[in-house]
């Protein structure tokens, strides 16, 4: 064209059809300032101009996020680097990242001649914590009889709110062959692996009440006749029972008369339970048979011999005795003769001046044989 005169114009002989993309045949017409014309045949090729969406695609990439964080649209696309310049990235979507789990959303890529792509991504929202961080296992009491097993996830009290499949496990076996509280720990396993550890106590407690495990032995008590008896006394192996343990009659012992009185203790053991135990009383009278018995004495009046006949007879008004120790025998016979009046210290007394006067007596016959 630079080879042609200035003013030379060029123009298609007829319209070329380019509604349809291909080759398609044409003659330019050249007319020369002169006014004369050359016709040139030519080929003109259509074809439909391409977009930067038609030249580009963009790649997904999986982008991981923690929970409650606002994805970035652009760190879903893994080839940002082979895209035009001032291509935009946008979810069509909000994605949800309240809860964990893989999130499908939408990338709309906006190309910078404004056409577009839509790209399907993945949002992985994860939790960066351990099972472990987000949980917080609580303890609970557990009791157990003794020699039984304890089950670890009954020392847990919130094991509804652990994750599914959760585990538990004693750190070290729980000695259970004696009551008492026995603290040991519990490890809780979650399903990622991590762990916590919980220190709990195991109650190592007999069922059985105090009268369950004892059994009071009764044993003979002898009391005297008035004394008050003690409960504790009628049981055998008081000192095999709990310390603490009462003893009480049912019934009050009644110890005015002597024999065997039967009876009930009530043993009262430290919990509260009780065990009835039938005994029986012996209650004694403590005196003698001399302490309880006094003899009656009784003497004959002793045999006075009669007085020898005088060959003359003196009235006993008048006359003096002929000898003052027969007087005193008479006087002594009289009173023996006397009715039994007073106590029997008082009859024993009248028998033995009985029995000195017969004695008298005797002797002064013979000193008069004598004579």
């Amino acid at each position: 064209i630079a080879d042609l005169p200035s003013g030379t114009t060029f123009d298609f002989k007829t319209p070329v059809d380019t509604a349809t993309d291909g080759e398609k045949d044409a003659i330019v017409v050249v007319t020369y300032p002169d006014g004369s014309k050359d016709e040139v045949p030519v080929k003109v090729t259509v074809k439909t101009p391409s977009t930067d969406a038609d030249n580009n695609t963009p790649v997904a990439k999986a982008q991981t996020v923690t929970p409650g964080t606002t994805p970035n649209a652009q760190d879903s696309i893994g080839n940002v680097a082979d895209l035009p310049s001032g291509t935009t990235y946008d979810f069509k979507t909000p994605v949800d990242t309240t809860t964990p789990g893989d999130k499908g959303t939408t990338v709309v890529v906006t190309y910078p001649d404004g056409s577009t792509d839509e790209v399907p991504v993945t949002i992985k929202v994860i939790d960066p914590r351990t099972d472990a961080d987000n949980n917080t296992p609580v303890s609970k009491a557990q009791t157990v009889t003794p020699g039984t097993t304890p089950n670890a996830q009954d020392s847990i009290g919130n094991v509804g709110d652990l994750p599914n499949g959760t585990k538990f496990d004693f750190k070290t076996p729980v000695d259970t062959t004696t009551p008492g509280d026995k603290g040991t720990t519990v490890v809780v396993t979650y399903p990622d692996g991590s762990t916590d550890e919980v220190p709990v106590t195991i109650k190592v407690a007999d069922p059985r009440t105090d009268a369950d495990k004892n059994t009071p032995a009764l044993k003979d008590q002898t009391v005297n006749i008035g004394e008050t008896p003690s409960a504790q006394d009628s049981i055998g192996n008081v000192g095999d029972l709990p310390n603490g343990t009462k003893f009480e009659f049912k019934t009050p012992v009644d110890t005015t008369t002597p024999g065997d009185k039967e009876t009930t203790v009530v043993v009262t053991y430290p919990d509260g339970s009780t065990d009835e135990v039938p005994v029986t009383i012996k209650v004694v009278d403590p005196r003698t048979d001399a302490d309880k018995n006094i003899p009656a004495t009784t003497i004959p009046a002793p045999k006075v011999a009669p007085a020898p006949m005088m060959h003359k007879q003196t009235p006993a008004s008048s006359a003096a005795p002929a000898n003052p120790e027969m007087s005193s025998v008479s006087t002594a016979t009289k009173k023996q003769a006397l009715p039994e009046t007073g106590d029997d210290a008082s009859m024993a007394a009248m028998a033995l001046g009985g029995i000195l006067a017969a004695a008298g007596l005797g002797l002064a016959g013979k000193r008069k044989k004598e004579d």
